[in-house]
């Protein structure tokens, strides 16, 4: 349910894009006021769908994590518990229950949202290629530029934040 509300919600992306061709199309050459009025209520309503449809989804990507986890908080205890017992000095089965409760919270986050949006990128780059090319060029570079940032900015944290996780390990332990 929430793929398909993701579905609408990607297509209604498209509206303001088309309220604007509209608007430099017909309306301006028309100069019709009731024209623009309607246009601008339609876009607006269209603006409250997806406002709704985009909450409806995040609601449901929540009772999925909730689901999830309420399936497998038992056995994971269980096994956790069993593991314990077994191998007292193990530290993981005390972690197994944040590991479960940040699976939960994943289903909650934008992340999640965004992963179901990612096929989306494709549709809208050749929307836009269609539309003109150089749009559709100028659009996949700026995306692999983003990426490219994304990476880089990832390179150059990653090591002072293992270092900084590092040290609050050791802090916590001692």
């Amino acid at each position: 349910m929430a793929a398909l509300f993701g579905v609408v919600f990607n297509l209604l992306m498209l509206a303001p894009s088309f309220y604007m061709l509209l608007v430099y199309d017909r309306v301006l050459v028309s100069g019709s006021a009731p024209s623009l009025m309607t246009l601008s209520l339609l876009l607006g309503f269209l603006f409250v769908v997806m406002g709704c449809l985009d909450h409806s989804r995040n609601r449901l990507l929540a009772r999925i994590g909730a689901r999830v986890q309420a399936r497998l908080e038992r056995p994971l205890f269980a096994a956790a518990l069993a593991r314990q017992r077994s191998h007292p000095a193990d530290p993981l089965p005390a972690q197994a229950g944040r590991a479960l409760d940040a699976v939960q919270r994943f289903w909650s986050t934008p992340v999640a949202v965004a992963m179901l949006d990612l096929p989306w990128v494709a549709f809208f780059l050749a929307a836009l290629y269609l539309l003109h090319p150089a749009l559709g060029v100028m659009a996949a570079s700026a995306g692999a530029l983003l990426v490219g940032v994304t990476l880089l900015q990832q390179l150059v944290v990653a090591g002072p934040s293992l270092r900084a996780r590092h040290l609050e390990f050791r802090t916590e332990t001692a």
